[in-house]
């Protein structure tokens, strides 16, 4: 767990000069986008507030939570390490609230000729490496490898995977010609479209629901910013914005 503690240091660092005005919010990475432009919209009607955001895999995310680190908010990319700070005593509440939803896709460069039709077609298409979340720490990980386990693909092709820290990662190491394939979000995929092709999304019925729960953290003095920031999320105009992110809601 060293490289967690290295990484809580240095978070606590870029820390040090927070301001009475500072709301700290721990998020997944594959928000990053969406929340950026969130806090612009949200600090023009509640000014008295300004968003830190700490973007990373959920599960580092967790772990510096578990370690200290001066957290407000944690958005997650599974319900898993919302669960578990849960029953640590980490987070207040037992029902998250639902931020949005997302996909998960196969993708491989513009220029690509692979073609796969489905999930089976790994077993089948020479490739040398394909990138994909590490499975104990990043949820998009976590689900990439609930879905090739459906077809028994995982111990087949575990050898030629490329395990990445964060989602945007795995993307780079695609941009980069690192590996010929990924799976990752689709928001991600649609972000990063003029260099990168969804080949297929994969079904939903062959991993857990790709969902970002959110809950605070214990011991924040930001109650009053958790309310505001909640019925936030359920106006319409932010929806709009979370939708045309890609994010169900």
């Amino acid at each position: 767990m060293k490289h967690v503690f290295i990484l809580f240091g240095i978070f606590s660092f870029g820390l040090a000069n927070a301001s009475g005005r500072d709301v700290v919010v721990s998020a997944a990475v594959s928000l990053r986008d969406l929340f950026t432009e969130l806090k612009l919209e949200f600090e023009k009607e509640n000014s008295e507030y300004n968003l830190r955001f700490n973007f990373a895999g959920s599960g580092t995310l967790r772990s510096q939570i578990e370690a200290g680190a001066p957290v407000d908010l944690f958005v997650s990319a599974s319900q898993k390490d919302v669960e578990i700070l849960g029953r640590e005593g980490f987070v207040v509440g037992s029902t998250p609230k639902i931020v949005g939803s997302n996909a998960l896709v196969l993708v491989a460069k513009k220029e690509s000729s692979l073609i796969l039709f489905n999930l089976k077609s790994l077993a089948e298409v020479k490739f040398e490496k394909m990138a994909i979340g590490n499975p104990l720490t990043v949820p998009a990980g976590r689900y990439a490898k609930e879905s090739l386990e459906s077809f028994d693909l995982y111990p087949k092709i575990e050898s030629r995977l490329v395990f990445s820290e964060h989602v945007r990662q795995a993307v780079d190491y695609l941009r980069r010609g690192e590996v010929e394939l990924a799976i990752v979000y689709k928001t991600d995929a649609l972000k990063f479209s003029k260099d990168l092709k969804i080949i297929f999304e994969i079904p939903s019925s062959y991993h857990k629901r790709i969902e970002y729960p959110m809950a605070l953290v214990k011991g924040s003095r930001r109650q009053k910013f958790y309310s505001l920031w909640t019925t936030f999320l359920e106006m319409k105009k932010t929806k709009e914005i979370i939708k045309k992110h890609g994010l169900g809601s």
